[in-house]
C-alpha cells in the first residue's frame, strides 16, 4: 500500500521529542544536546544531524534518505507542498515550545534531505519572518487537516507508480471522513476474487497498523485518530468491464491499533 511520504513524518518524531519550553538562550544548548544522539535511525531514513548554525542563525536537520524506498525526484520541485506542511506542523500545539524558541531567537528552520546512493540533496526552509507569521492560534481540527492535506499533496507527487506487477498507485485523497487510496489494476495480470476481499482487508489493516504505530508515524497516527478517519483502498480495473473493489479499514479499527 502506498504510504504517505514518511520522510516528512520523521520530522514529528524528532521535534516532539526535542522541543521544550525553555527560553531562547537555551536553544543552542538544547540542539547541541540532541545532536549527540545522532545519527539516529528512523524507519528507513537516518537523521544524521541537527545543528544550530549561529553564523546563519538557522536550525538545520539533515536526513539521509534510503533511495531503495524513496525516489529523491519526488522531493524535488514540491516546495509549496513541503512548506505548507511545515507551517501547519510547526503551528500545532505539540511543537509550540520549539516554534517559540525559534521565533525568540529570530532563527530560521531548514530540513535537508540527502540521497544515500546518489548524494542528491533537496531542502525546504522557513525564514525567521515566515516562522513569526505562523498562527499558533490555528490549532485544532483545521490545523490537523492542513497537515494531512500537505502530506497527501506530497504523496500524490509519487503517482502514478507501480506497487506490484499489474497494480499501480494512482492517487490519494483526503475526504471528509476517510483517507482514500486509489489504485488501478490490470485484470489480465491480477485476479481479485470476491471471497478473498476480507482476507485482503485484514492484511491491509495489519500493514496499516504497523505503519501508523511506528515511532516516526506517531504524529500522523494521532491526527487520524483525532479526526476519526477511516482508510479506504479503492481498486479500479484498467479494463472497465471488470469490477471495482473497495477495502475499508474503519476509524474504530484504527483507534484500536
Amino acid at each position: 500500500m502506498k504510504k504517505l511520504l514518511k520522510v516528512f513524518l520523521l520530522l514529528a518524531a524528532v521535534i516532539i521529542d526535542s522541543c521544550s519550553n525553555e527560553a531562547v538562550e537555551k536553544l543552542a544548548r538544547e540542539v547541541e544536546s540532541f545532536n549527540k544522539d545522532c545519527p539516529r535511525q528512523l524507519g528507513t531514513t537516518v537523521l544524521r544531524s541537527i545543528i544550530y548554525d549561529k553564523s546563519d542563525n538557522e536550525v538545520v536537520l539533515t536526513y539521509i534518505v534510503d533511495e531503495k524506498y524513496t525516489d529523491m525526484s519526488t522531493l524535488s520541485g514540491v516546495d509549496a507542498e513541503q512548506r505548507r506542511y511545515l507551517q501547519a506542523f510547526l503551528g500545532s500545539e505539540s511543537t509550540a515550545g520549539f516554534l517559540n524558541d525559534l521565533v525568540a531567537a529570530e532563527a530560521s528552520f531548514c530540513i535537508r534531505f540527502e540521497g544515500n546512493e546518489s548524494g542528491i540533496t533537496e531542502s525546504v526552509s522557513l525564514s525567521a519572518d515566515e516562522l513569526k507569521a505562523i498562527d499558533l492560534k490555528s490549532t485544532g481540527d483545521d490545523n490537523d487537516r492542513e497537515q494531512l492535506e500537505g502530506l497527501v499533496a506530497l504523496a500524490n507527487r509519487q503517482a502514478p507508480s507501480e506497487i506490484i506487477e499489474g497494480v499501480t498507485f494512482s492517487s490519494v485523497v483526503l475526504a471528509d471522513s476517510s483517507i482514500d487510496y486509489f489504485y488501478v489494476y490490470d485484470p489480465v495480470k491480477v485476479t481479485i476474487m470476491s471471497d478473498s476481499l476480507e482476507a485482503m482487508r485484514k492484511l491491509a489493516a495489519e500493514e496499516l497498523r504497523e505503519e501508523l504505530t511506528a515511532p516516526e508515524s506517531r504524529q500522523q497516527f494521532d491526527i487520524i485518530r483525532k479526526l476519526d478517519l477511516a482508510v479506504r483502498l479503492i481498486y479500479s480495473p484498467a479494463d472497465t468491464t471488470a469490477e471495482e473493489y473497495k477495502l475499508v479499514i474503519t476509524s474504530e479499527e484504527i483507534a484500536g491499533f
